[in-house]
């Protein structure tokens, strides 16, 4: 019998059913992976057993027991922890704290002691094998690995029970990935762990059993070590995805930073491998123009470029198409028809002063037409085009366009559509920068690679 169980669960958001009878397992002490298309209803699985949306129907048991998983709360009186997908962190507390919260050690009279409160986070940690983490610096600080672990963590400490891991080893480093692996092996050897992602190698390398979802339902079952990458991806639904032939032809170069050796022509796909997440944070600020500190020469490991506001990206015509899209294009609340036309940024007057009425209003160009953005209505809040377009913010009037982890969270169908896309870019005449740490992605559509430090 499973430790932790959906029976006939189905769970609806806005008339849509995310979840239709559903069940599920995971028993205890093992590590369990659970893939899907996008929408096949992966997420709304643990956001149920994390108590952050009910069932509408259908049963969740613990030990056999039906039990009610009204909320958050519950969900961790009952020992279940979730890492998310979408990061949680606060970033003007210490990693620490975070760790921690709800959760302080008492000094004299009742009151929380801040040093035995930081000690036993270090010992929690000490215990996952984090002895390096630095815990007392504040979470904003913090690299994206580190943040990730961090997530990890306060998830196993919660999840005395079951701690779900929700796309936590995406975009990770293969050093940083096997090191969550160990952290995900550690949480099923008291309790147990969930592992959702879209990685089917990774989820053969680390689980027990897999379970394929489909249309909110449970399609297919497999253990891990009888199964391949290929019969679970046919289960899914999908084909796997091919990268296409490569069809630019090298013309003049359209963006080049000697000093890092960085310089990327016409119609061919450049693939860069940074060493650290904070290197490339830092790297893109500085070309795309987007640090608001940010004007003239800017300088990162040793070499200037030019920076400004971010419309400084487009009047240069450079595109980027990244993740943490909530971060660096944060106006998810305007259409997206006004977002593309804010990017497009026409030159309408005499005076070459920047407008985005054009756009906005159907001047000489459609905008949206440009993208690769699908959508039922231009005047849906851009935020919906999250998780379903790798490219709205790529036009035919850039230059060049850099993809920063594209395929990150992407299930085979949309890496297939963003494959597709860069190499109808280049076909076009574009320079494109692949920014990944994918070697099996930079091998197969770069024609060149580069390494920054």
């Amino acid at each position: 019998m499973g430790q932790i169980e959906l029976a006939g669960v189905t769970k609806t958001f806005a008339g849509i059913k995310a979840l239709d009878g559903a069940d599920f397992e995971v028993h205890s002490g093992e590590v369990h992976g659970l893939v899907g298309a996008n929408g096949a209803g992966k997420t709304t699985v643990a956001h149920i057993l994390a108590g952050i949306a009910p069932p509408d129907e259908g049963t969740v048991k613990i030990d056999g027991e039906p039990v009610l998983i009204k909320n958050v709360p519950d969900a961790h009186k009952f020992g279940i922890g979730i890492a998310y997908q979408a990061s949680q962190l606060l970033n003007n507390i210490t990693a620490y704290q975070y760790l921690m919260l709800g959760r302080e050690e008492k000094g004299r009279f009742g009151v929380m002691s801040r040093p035995k409160t930081e000690a036993s986070a270090l010992a929690f940690l000490d215990r996952l094998g984090l002895s390096d983490f630095p815990a007392d610096a504040a979470i904003g600080s913090l690299g994206a690995a580190w943040r990730k672990y961090l997530e990890a963590a306060r998830a196993i400490l919660i999840g005395t029970r079951l701690a779900i891991f929700d796309e936590t080893s995406t975009g990770l480093l293969p050093a940083d990935a096997e090191r969550m692996s160990n952290l995900i092996r550690i949480a099923a050897g008291s309790a147990s762990a969930l592992v959702i992602s879209h990685d089917i190698p990774f989820i053969l390398s680390l689980c027990d059993r897999v379970t394929v979802m489909r249309d909110g339902r449970r399609v297919g079952r497999f253990e891990a070590s009888a199964a391949n990458a290929e019969e679970i991806i046919r289960a899914i639904g999908e084909a796997p995805a091919v990268f296409p032939e490569r069809a630019g032809e090298k013309g003049v170069v359209v963006l080049s930073i000697p000093k890092i050796n960085l310089e990327v022509n016409a119609g061919e796909t450049v693939g860069a491998k940074l060493s650290d997440d904070d290197v490339k944070s830092e790297l893109l600020k500085a070309i795309v123009g987007i640090d608001p500190r940010s004007k003239g020469d800017y300088s990162i490991m040793g070499f200037a470029v030019r920076s400004g506001p971010p419309g400084g990206a487009i009047r240069h015509r450079i595109g980027l198409s990244g993740d943490e899209r909530k971060l660096r294009n944060a106006a998810l609340y305007i259409t997206i028809r006004k977002k593309t036309a804010y990017a497009r940024m026409e030159h309408s007057n005499k005076f070459g002063v920047e407008s985005v009425f054009g756009g906005i209003l159907g001047g000489r160009s459609d905008p949206v037409k440009e993208t690769a953005a699908t959508t039922s209505s231009l005047f849906e809040p851009s935020e919906a085009l999250e998780g379903r377009s790798p490219g709205e913010m790529i036009f035919r009037s850039v230059d060049a366009v850099i993809f920063d982890e594209p395929s990150r969270g992407a299930d085979e169908s949309a890496k297939a559509a963003i494959y597709g896309l860069m190499n109808d870019l280049t076909r076009r005449g574009k320079g494109v920068i692949l920014l990944s740490p994918d070697e099996r992605e930079l091998e197969g559509m770069c024609g060149r690679r580069i390494t920054i430090d």
